[in-house]
């Protein structure tokens, strides 16, 4: 799923793959999205969150925050400014 610009979208349910991009000052809230592994991308001020169980993969370089809630592995990137929380650590 990828957001370019301004706007919301909001994920709810189960998936075995989830990839997001964001690019803008646009929003992903995905609290009620499950989902086993995550590829997420964030190029700008706009905000992501979701649940992750086994892999969370983030790349940031922008200033907005990522939040990936669950109990994945989680691997970051973080060239930007903003705050990342996976796995319940911060990056």
């Amino acid at each position: 799923m990828a957001l370019a610009g301004g706007g919301r979208a909001t994920l709810n349910g189960r998936a075995g793959v989830a990839n997001i991009r964001v690019n803008g000052p646009g929003a992903v809230t995905a609290d009620g999205l499950r989902v086993r592994q995550a590829s997420v991308a964030n190029d700008g001020p706009g905000s992501v969150t979701l649940t992750a169980d086994v892999m969370a993969k983030i790349v940031s370089t922008g200033s907005g925050d990522v939040t990936v809630s669950g109990k994945a592995a989680c691997t970051v990137d973080n060239r930007g400014t903003g705050q990342i929380g996976c796995g319940g650590e911060a990056y």
